[in-house]
């Protein structure tokens, strides 16, 4: 059994509510998931860089994290930001300066820490505003990549065997897509030598709370897709 702090975050209760293996205990936490296990106290928490387990955890090697005592999530508007630019980071495609379009705010200096540990340091241009989508976050990046024919292959590499990263090039692009899902949906385009990667996600899915417990179940071992 894993004890978990509740948090103020409805959603997150939700989900640990629903978790078979959680009993919710003591006061409410902001912004971090606090559980017991095996006797230890361990954390999720959001958007500390300084943490040696931190980023999208698609992009990252899990191993280390079925040990540490603290594990750091991006935010909403990085966490999309990640999975657009994350995939042609890591495989050093990207020639210029991305251009990120948000209707959240992200925080520049942390999204240049996450890209710099996937090996993009040059640089993104940011356009955010606080506009209401529904309770879906979504976003546009527009990157200048290097001429490739298997970018499709290299997303699919990245998030094929994720359950909270999903590719769809086929469906109406609409929110109803990730409403009240736990996943990140994602379409690519590609015009010559412009990518162009659209992602969206619930506020309570890949881009809040069901990350944050994604991010435990693999701290403890347990199924990543519970509840």
């Amino acid at each position: 059994m894993i004890l978990a702090a509740p948090s103020r975050d409805a959603s997150l209760n939700e989900l640990l509510a629903r978790h078979p293996y959680v009993e919710l205990s003591g006061e409410p936490v902001l912004d971090r998931l606090e559980f017991l296990h095996n006797g230890k106290k361990r954390q999720v928490v959001v958007d500390d860089v300084g943490l040696e387990c931190h980023g999208l955890i698609e992009l990252a090697d899990n191993n280390p994290m079925v040990c540490a005592a603290s594990v750091s999530v991006p935010g909403p508007g990085e966490t999309l930001a990640l999975i657009a630019l994350g995939p042609i980071a890591k495989a050093q495609l990207i020639t210029e300066s991305p251009i990120v379009l948000s209707n959240v705010r992200l925080r520049d200096d942390l999204l240049e820490a996450y890209l710099y540990d996937l090996g993009w340091d040059n640089g993104f241009g940011v356009n955010a505003e606080d506009v209401a989508f529904g309770e879906a976050v979504v976003l546009n990046v527009l990157a200048k990549v290097r001429a490739t024919s298997d970018l499709d292959a290299l997303y699919e590499e990245c998030y094929s065997r994720s359950f909270f990263v999903r590719c769809d090039q086929t469906s109406e692009w609409d929110i109803a897509l990730v409403s009240g899902k736990p996943f990140a949906a994602y379409r690519l385009n590609v015009s010559e030598d412009i990518l162009r990667v659209q992602v969206m996600a619930d506020k309570s899915g890949k881009a809040g709370a069901a990350q944050m417990v994604h991010a435990m179940n693999i701290m403890c071992g347990f199924e990543e897709s519970l509840p």
